[in-house]
């Protein structure tokens, strides 16, 4: 029997856990007959489907230190109807051999400082796979501040812990549910990051709202809403997200925001001069 169970084969079985509950034997086709105590599918109904026994499905729901084979996580992707994100966050998981990980920088060169910083109207920041801010302008300062020293700055602690972002982000809601999916969709591809999972039992134990959203397995790797703001300083303007990856510098991101309309233009020059 196998042993042992890694972060990573705990993030795999949560997440195949959800899927089979979320999943029902009507979508499937699946006859069935009587009462069911096990909401969505059971999984022995999985590992028939899938062609694998039941005890070795348990196992990989478990986070056991099991092997899955290509073929199987397709199964496993067409018996849950994945979308594109969903399967590429599975295949990450279940067959990490396949992928190289992505280690969490924590330093960035100062040419890409200093090319955020020389951006005097556009507010933008580096950011990497754990989502910890590592550098900021000076527009971006103006917009959002931080209460928290800057070791611990970070988008989601920022998101759920600072009350400021909440009040001046009129698209509240839809920014907090696109971002944590996201940050699941990063979390696979460094699972075994200690300060990822310290970060999310953190969130967890301090925000309702994060716990509730974590649960609901959302995944990501787009963000398709623009950033609505309400500023006491610079009123009402909107912002398009651009996220840049350095080619030199694996595992960051560059976060650009740009206005939307000329109105949201005019604001930011009026706010930043």
């Amino acid at each position: 029997m196998p042993t042992g169970s890694s972060e990573r084969g705990k993030l795999l079985g949560e997440f195949l856990r959800y899927m089979r509950s979320s999943s029902t034997p009507k979508d499937l086709g699946l006859v069935v007959s009587g009462r069911r105590r096990t909401p969505g599918l059971r999984r022995e109904e999985v590992a028939d489907l899938v062609g694998v026994s039941a005890d070795w499905y348990t196992w990989l729901e478990q986070g056991r230190d099991v092997q899955a084979s290509e073929t199987v996580v397709k199964r496993l992707s067409q018996i849950f109807r994945l979308n594109p994100d969903q399967h590429a966050y599975l295949f990450r998981l279940a067959r990490p051999q396949s992928h190289l990980v992505e280690k969490t920088v924590t330093a960035v060169p100062d040419s890409l400082i200093d090319m955020i910083n020389s951006l005097h109207d556009r507010p933008a920041y580096i950011r990497n796979a754990r989502w910890d801010i590592l550098a900021s302008n000076a527009p971006y300062g103006k917009i959002w501040s931080f209460s928290v020293v800057p070791e611990r700055r970070n988008v989601l602690r920022m998101l759920f812990l600072e009350p400021g972002y909440r009040s001046i982000t009129e698209n509240y809601d839809l920014i907090v549910e696109q971002i944590v999916a996201r940050f699941r969709d990063d979390r696979s591809r460094n699972p075994e990051d200690e300060q990822s999972t310290e970060l999310v039992r953190e969130l967890q134990a301090k925000s309702q709202e994060f716990a509730e959203l974590w649960g609901r397995y959302r995944i990501t790797e787009a963000s398709p809403y623009p950033l609505e703001i309400n500023h006491p300083v610079g009123g009402r303007f909107k912002l398009d997200r651009v996220p840049l990856r350095p080619e030199l510098v694996p595992g960051v991101t560059v976060v650009v925001y740009l206005p939307v309309n000329k109105e949201s233009h005019r604001a930011m020059i009026s706010m930043f001069g």
